[in-house]
């Protein structure tokens, strides 16, 4: 594939938390995609750790 502008990379695959993605030239962005965990989350005001009160969560990182 050549005359990309935007690439999408997915770190996640290998557990990843967070990372900086690097933007390879010509493009103009990067979105780094990681791996998608289970969060404690606020309800009303509280933070509550539990599995009913967990949700889901994905790292997103534009460069």
């Amino acid at each position: 594939m050549q005359g990309g502008t935007f690439t999408i990379s997915n770190g996640g695959v290998f557990g990843s938390l967070l990372s900086m993605p690097i933007i390879n030239l010509p493009q103009s962005a990067i979105l780094g995609m990681h791996g998608i965990f289970q969060r404690p989350v606020a309800i009303k005001g509280k933070v509550r750790l539990g599995s009913l009160l967990s949700k889901p969560i994905i790292n997103l990182k534009p460069s």
